[in-house]
């Protein structure tokens, strides 16, 4: 995915990128974001990937989040906004194949 600041900074910012949770999506690179004065308006490629979880959960929805570095004191947060997405589950439901014999018995 892309992302992009939406207002200029005066200085150079670092944001550090996650995901609302962890156990569905990882943000695999880069974790750490800088924009500098002199680019604050292109956009930056993170990568995100779905975690298999080994669980038949279904599709989940889930959130890049960025935070300002440092975190504390930043006067950038809104700056750069978080990401929604929608982590698509790779499970099939398992079938059970059932079948059914029906005997017709008659009078003889």
């Amino acid at each position: 995915m892309f992302v992009e600041m939406m207002k200029e900074s005066l200085t150079d910012i670092m944001y550090i990128a996650s995901t609302s949770d962890p156990n569905e999506a990882v943000i695999k690179y880069p974790s750490v974001l800088v924009f500098h004065t002199h680019n604050w308006d292109a956009s930056e490629y993170v990568r995100v990937q779905g975690v298999d979880d080994g669980v038949n959960d279904g599709d989940e929805n889930s959130a890049m989040i960025t935070s300002p570095q440092p975190h504390y004191s930043s006067p950038y947060w809104g700056y750069l906004e978080d990401v929604n997405f929608r982590h698509i589950d790779n499970k099939i439901v398992p079938t059970t194949a059932l079948t059914i014999e029906l005997i017709w018995k008659t009078n003889e």
